[in-house]
């Protein structure tokens, strides 16, 4: 692994070769007794890339001159590591395309170390022509170096996100009604079977039932036999006919041989 202080130096070596094409300094945001010279520094060099590149292929000549430079001193195989720390320059052209050219910086705040007063992070926040931007630079633990560079939203980009969020919500609710219309359309047709046996059900319940006409049977033949068998059974038994009581007659029918 790398040493910490030859990341951060990488780091230093690429903002003092920035300075050698004569950058001009940006107007520092704290009172200089408020501000550590490191810091100054710091925003002088980040400022001074901001206006320096305007395009791509200025970057891509910048860090080969820059790489090329770091491993006369230092050796070979820094080169993605240089990149990679400079990748953030190549947003800030992309940025510049919506918020015009660097004006000026507007704030700057820090974190310094406590033991080795290094700072170990900064945020810059810069005017440009038609919006703004916020620069926010770290080292961690092991000595890398991260910056990275985004814009804040003019008011147009907000009304113009507003408006899309606005047309996607009420697309969204449209849709949805339009399908809940369309699953109620369907019940009469899962339905319909059902409703159909069931009013077959209720024409046959309200049929009017055939009347059964009931025939009053001539009881008074059998009343008469009823007595003619009580004083039979009572004779033969030598007693009163009181005691005896028919229930029921039934019929025999013989054939006749």
């Amino acid at each position: 692994m790398k040493n910490k202080w030859l990341k951060v130096m990488a780091f230093a070596f690429a903002l003092m070769f920035t300075l050698s094409f004569g950058v001009i300094k940006a107007q520092p945001v704290m009172a200089a007794s408020e501000q550590s010279e490191e810091a100054t520094s710091l925003q002088d060099n980040l400022s001074g890339m901001l206006q320096q590149f305007n395009t791509t292929a200025e970057i891509d000549s910048y860090l080969e001159q820059m790489v090329s430079q770091y491993e006369q001193y230092y050796g070979e195989g820094y080169g993605d590591e240089i990149k990679e720390m400079y990748s953030f320059l190549y947003d800030w052209v992309d940025i510049k395309k919506s918020i015009g050219d660097y004006k000026k910086v507007t704030d700057f705040s820090y974190e310094e170390d406590k033991d080795s007063g290094e700072i170990t992070s900064a945020t810059m926040k810069v005017e440009c022509e038609k919006g703004t931007a916020t620069l926010n630079y770290t080292v961690d633990s092991d000595g890398n170096v991260k910056v990275t560079i985004e814009k804040k939203a003019t008011m147009g980009e907000l009304m113009e996100k507003a408006a899309l969020n606005t047309l996607m919500g009420m697309g969204t609710v449209f849709v949805v009604l339009i399908f809940m219309v369309l699953i109620i359309s369907c019940f009469k047709f899962i339905g319909g079977g059902n409703k159909k046996e069931s009013n077959e059900n209720a024409a046959a319940v309200a049929a009017p039932q055939p009347v059964v006409e009931e025939v009053e049977e001539d009881v008074t033949d059998d009343l008469e036999l009823v007595a003619v068998i009580t004083a039979a059974i009572a004779a033969s038994e030598g007693t009163s006919s009181d005691g005896f009581r028919v229930r029921s007659i039934k019929r025999v029918r013989r054939s006749n041989w």
